[in-house]
């Protein structure tokens, strides 16, 4: 079972790019499996699109119009840079 890691910040560059998207750690499997040995699956982001929407509180910081908004204030164009930036992170650490 893939699953991805929950992003904890989003600095942007500029108005039109991130700097850089950071994540937590990923959990540990003692923290999502019960004793009998199934998984909890609620608590594992299974999907990019969950990753998301998991995050959407999260507020930007760094320079450009949208620092200090929420990521579900953002617009498409900066959230697929945001997905793109979790694709690289997971290719990096596979």
């Amino acid at each position: 079972m893939k699953t991805y890691l929950e992003i904890k910040g989003i600095t942007m560059a500029g108005d039109n790019s991130i700097d850089c998207v950071s994540f937590y750690a990923a959990p540990l499997l003692n923290d999502v499996t019960y004793s009998n040995g199934d998984i909890e699956q609620r608590d594992l982001l299974l999907t990019k699109a969950s990753v998301i929407e998991r995050c959407a509180h999260v507020v930007v910081n760094g320079y450009g119009c949208y620092s200090g908004k929420k990521l579900w204030q953002l617009p498409e164009k900066i959230k697929a840079q945001i997905k793109l930036a979790l694709r690289k992170h997971e290719l990096n650490n596979e």
